[in-house]
């Protein structure tokens, strides 16, 4: 299990974003030989999953605390690391206009499109965002 445990250590100390090194840890598990293998790497990929969405859980935790620059630094964490899904988008989109940041949020409306999955709904509620505050793309 050395070169499996080198790899790994490999995968976390890249400066990959964390969506990314899951998708390797995943891509590296189909080499495994043997359950033992199999449920360690897999458990390296679930602890990047977990830290992800723990810190939308904080985050949305946070904003109930009234402490929004606390969230959007953990949403902005999810950003970096392009995080699959749309939470951690909408919730900073919404947290930036409510704070009349429309740079900010036009910026987390393109990361979402390019890095961002969701049904063709929500993708079109980006857009949408994007086109009513003058942004062509």
């Amino acid at each position: 299990m050395d070169p499996i445990k080198e790899r790994i250590q490999a995968i976390q100390s890249s400066r990959m974003p964390l969506q990314g090194q899951q998708a390797e840890l995943l891509d590296l598990r189909k080499q495994a030989q043997g359950m033992d293998e199999t449920l360690f790497i897999q458990s390296h990929a679930d602890f990047v999953s977990d830290t992800m969405a723990n810190r939308n859980t904080e985050a949305a935790a946070l904003e109930r605390l009234h402490r929004p620059e606390e969230a959007i630094a953990l949403y902005e964490a999810n950003l970096k690391d392009r995080f699959k899904g749309f939470y951690p988008y909408e919730r900073l989109r919404f947290l930036y206009e409510l704070t009349g940041r429309l740079r900010e949020a036009e910026r987390v409306c393109l990361a979402f499109l390019e890095h961002g999955e969701a049904g063709a709904a929500k993708v079109a509620q980006f857009r949408t965002w994007l086109r009513a505050h003058g942004h062509e793309g």
